[in-house]
Formats: C-alpha cells, structure tokens, sequence
C-alpha cells in the first residue's frame, strides 16, 4: 500500500506500510509500521514487496533525520535521500503468488559431440512482488548437415527429399542422427537418371535406384547424377525417293527426322525400299549395328549419332555387245557371249534375243 501526497503543514512520519486483512470485507488491518522525520513534510513510501520468505520490502525517500525502526538515516543537508526498508512480518500473513515450473523443451541440435547431452537452464520472471521460476530441460541431440547437388546443375531436373520437392542446388538440410531420409528424382525430359551418389552415407535400396532413401550417420553430400540422352538422326540418300524406314515398329516417311533415346536402348531398323532402288548399306559414326551391313539390322543407343540409309537406282535390265568383235554368222567358230550384271541379288533370270528372236529364259546363278 503506498500512502498519498502528504498533506501541506503536516510534519508528522509519513513513511509507512500496512497489510490490510484481504480475507474479509471491512479492511480489518493486520499490522502496520511508520519511518521517516517528524521535522519535516516529505517522507514517502513509494512501494513494496514481499519476497516469498517472511520479509516485506519498501522503497522511498525521505528528508532531515529519518528514525526506521529504531534506525536513523541521516539526509540533512541534502534535502532529500532514498530508502530501502527491509521488515520481518508474520509468516503467511502476507499473499505471495510465488511458482515454480518445469518445462521439457524442444530436442536442439547440436554439432559436436562433447554438447550433447540432457541441459537444466534456470530462468525467472518477475511480475511485480510475484516470481515465476523456470526451470528449462533441453535434450541437445547429436546432428548432422546433408548437402543435396546434381552432377549436371544447367538441367531443370529436381529432386524431392521427404516430399519437399528442391530445385535450386547446392541445398543443405540438417537432420538428427540416424534420421531416415527418402528421397527421389524428376528428371528434365532431355536427360535420363544414372545413380545416386555419397561420400559415406548408404543408399538403399541400391544407388542405381531413382527412388531411395538413406540414414544420416554422419555430414554428406548426396549427388544425383544424370546423362544426357543421346539424340539419332535418321537419313536416306539419296532423297526424292518413296523408301521409308520403321524404326521400332513405326514407320516413318520424313527425313531427316531425329529421335531422343535413353542409354540402352535396342533400336530395330527396317528399310522400305523404292521399287526403282536397292539396298547398299547404313552409313553411322559412333553406334555399331549388330548385324553388319544386312539390310534389317539394329543398334543399342549410346551416343549421339546419324544413322543414313544408302540405295542406289536399279539400272535398266538391258544388254548388249561392248568392245570392237563382231559375231558372224556364217563363221566356223562358235561365238561365246557373256553376260554381265551390276546390280540385284542372285539368281538372275533373263530373255536373250538373236536378230529380233527371243529365246527361252535362262538363269544365271
């Protein structure tokens, strides 16, 4: 309780404290004390407190000699002075709303061994005479810093850890120990995935696995690593002519025409060739074709390429007599003609005529 201003002319103590009996209606006092000087008009208790111990705390400030219990406090010549009074008072006579808490806090993550471990941290707060003490338990766990890259960061593929999905990289996240971690991929269109990799953290179910997951047992970097898939080019020479090609099964009329293809990949080629020309061979580069230069062959995809098919025009089937000799008929010797052909694919069947006359067919093996 803090006493009003005092009144002007009264020189009476004017210091004092009280504890008025909050328990009933009629303000019965229980005790109360009065300090200060009788010489003067402006001693004054500004507050109080009790301390939860039996004793009850006043602050103010007084003039000339001022008697406390007893004690004189000396401010002549200075006008005024503080004090600090300090009373013993009846053990529970006082209310005290004193209280005492103990809160498990949050898991921290911490870095170094030697901190781990369970913590007490004491606080307290003040909220006028009355106290809060807090006492803090912390479970500082063990933690470590995962750092999550691609081998190829010019992609736009991602990589989602535990549903987050991460595009920006590098990107570092820190866990507990022993923390399970999945974690997959999306890869750019343009690119095919080729494994996981770490420094010393182990990937399961395997690291050639494109969804996995892992333990944190120690700081890693955790690498997606990914190719670019290689592109074909698919060509026929000459132009102008009516041959496709079915790559795969499909057929395709349009060239040049280009397919993306991942690592691996079996690639069957089979020429539809125009009437009117054969088959001379595939010309490539860097793939290999399986079975040589057949005309239907095919090739397992693994790098960048252009893959032409070569035909030639069929020349007509048509023969004659080259060079300078003569066939007569009426000479004693046997004329002996040969025939020659350039292209097609034995046995060759063909008419000869002499002096206008067909005759029967022959074959040439």
């Amino acid at each position: 309780m803090v006493a009003p201003p005092q009144i002007a002319g009264d020189t009476t103590l004017s210091a004092w404290v009280a504890q008025i009996d909050g328990a009933s209606n009629n303000g019965d006092w229980v005790w109360a004390k009065m300090g200060g000087s009788d010489t003067d008009d402006d001693d004054r208790t500004n507050d109080i407190c009790p301390d939860g111990f039996g004793n009850v705390y006043a602050i103010g400030f007084f003039e000339d000699l001022a008697d406390f219990d007893g004690t004189i406090l000396d401010a002549t010549g200075r006008k005024k002075d503080i004090f600090v009074w300090k009373m013993s008072m009846t053990p529970g006579s006082f209310t005290i709303n004193n209280t005492y808490e103990t809160i498990y806090a949050a898991d921290s993550m911490v870095f170094n061994p030697s901190d781990t471990g369970l913590f007490s941290y004491p606080i307290f707060e003040i909220d006028g005479c009355d106290t809060l003490f807090i006492n803090s338990i912390v479970h500082q766990r063990l933690g470590f810093r995962v750092v999550y890259t691609l081998n190829d960061l010019s992609t736009t593929s991602s990589i989602t850890v535990d549903g987050q999905v991460i595009s920006a990289f590098p990107f570092s996240a820190d866990y507990y120990i022993d923390s399970p971690v999945n974690i997959s991929s999306t890869i750019d269109p343009l690119y095919g995935f080729t494994s996981w990799s770490s420094n010393s953290v182990t990937i399961f179910p395997s690291n050639v696995s494109p969804n996995a997951s892992f333990n944190v047992t120690s700081s890693d970097t955790v690498r997606l690593n990914i190719y670019k898939k290689p592109t074909i080019i698919y060509d026929i020479f000459p132009t102008g002519t009516t041959t496709t090609i079915d790559i795969n099964g499909v057929n395709t009329s349009i060239f040049p025409t280009s397919a993306i293809y991942y690592n691996n990949e079996n690639i069957t080629l089979t020429p539809n060739i125009d009437p009117l020309y054969s088959f001379v061979s595939w010309d490539y580069d860097s793939i290999t074709m399986l079975n040589g230069n057949t005309e239907v062959n095919s090739f397992v995809s693994a790098y960048n390429d252009t893959v032409k098919l070569v035909i030639s025009l069929i020349p007509p089937l048509a023969a004659f007599i080259s060079g300078d000799e003569v066939v007569c008929d009426n000479s004693l010797a046997q004329a002996d003609v040969k025939v020659s052909f350039i292209s097609g694919l034995l046995p060759y069947t063909f008419i000869y005529a002499i002096n206008g006359v067909s005759s029967v067919n022959y074959h040439y093996k």
